[in-house]
């Protein structure tokens, strides 16, 4: 338990985007946030984001994040939180703040009687375990080399690209027969994919048989080639080796080295994904955990149910 006469927790609200933002700016300077960028992610039309803060006299030195997702669970949508943006101020860390805060997250959330899931890092992720979350898996890195000397072609296949997404998409997540994840419709998709200062490549697959976002990344000298999201009708899945055929030669023309991806092993398209050569990152120790009452838990921490992407974070 922290010193509660020293230190001062509240939730926070829309007006608190100054302090915010000096807090995550000084803790992740290479990746700071504008105030467009904070509008976006927490305050997006209705969203009722759960924004944890603790302070030192009037100086923010702690910050917890629990955003609204609506997330299909065997075709029940329920509301839920994906947890994100969890830090303290280095000159106050290992004062126990991020797991007090957590605490009061994990037991607002499941008195709700709502599910959240989180991609911690690894500083944070033995505080998710203390407080009763459930390691559903390591994240489903995949990669794939692209060799730059193999000559691109233009080998036909219905694939148009698209600046926003509409209904189709909503019927193509309804038919994918897909098990669990957040609610891929139209609403959600075109607000996911209008991150400021960022692009991103959208594309109907057979004009209404699925969707594919891809987005180009540039890490040093190194092009690599993100694959975002790609859901696809269950009566098409014939069609996704032509879809990864597509994603390849999008990569040498655009003169990517790597394409990444997240797909579990036990997802309904990774067989296709291992033989066309998207190898699952054995180096990666990085664990997705969920949250979700009693009756919730054992289905919401299926790995295998789960269509969980690149997409549904924001770092790669």
């Amino acid at each position: 338990m922290i010193d509660l006469q020293k230190y001062t927790v509240r939730l926070g609200t829309e007006k608190d985007a100054a302090i915010i933002l000096e807090l995550i700016n000084v803790i992740q300077p290479e990746d700071s946030w504008s105030l467009e960028h904070f509008l976006w992610q927490y305050y997006t039309g209705t969203m009722n984001t759960m924004v944890y803060l603790i302070f030192h006299q009037n100086v923010l030195v702690s910050l917890y994040v629990a955003v609204p997702k609506r997330i299909n669970i065997q075709g029940e949508i329920r509301e839920g939180f994906m947890v994100q943006d969890v830090m303290t101020h280095p000159d106050y860390r290992g004062q126990g703040f991020l797991h007090y805060l957590s605490s009061l997250c994990t037991k607002a959330i499941l008195e709700r009687n709502e599910i959240a899931y989180t991609f911690p890092n690894k500083h944070s992720e033995n505080s998710f375990r203390r407080n009763g979350w459930t390691e559903l898996s390591k994240t489903p890195l995949r990669t794939m080399t692209v060799d730059s000397s193999e000559k691109s072609h233009n080998k036909e296949f219905a694939i148009e690209p698209t600046a926003q997404f509409d209904e189709r998409v909503d019927k193509i997540w309804n038919e994918s027969g897909l098990q669990i994840g957040v609610q891929r419709d139209s609403s959600f998709l075109n607000w996911r994919y209008s991150r400021p200062a960022t692009s991103y490549f959208r594309f109907y697959i057979l004009k209404d048989k699925g969707f594919l976002i891809l987005k180009l990344f540039n890490n040093g000298d190194k092009r690599i080639l993100h694959v975002l999201d790609i859901v696809i009708s269950k009566s098409a899945t014939d069609y996704v080796p032509s879809v990864l055929t597509f994603i390849k030669q999008f990569a040498l023309k655009n003169g990517a080295a790597l394409i990444t991806c997240w797909l579990d092993e036990a997802h309904c398209y990774a067989p296709v994904f291992d033989a066309f050569g998207f190898s699952l990152d054995l180096q990666n120790n990085r664990y997705v955990f969920v949250l979700a009452p009693e009756k919730d838990l054992k289905t919401f921490s299926s790995s295998n149910l789960w269509h969980l992407t690149q997409g549904d974070s924001d770092v790669y």
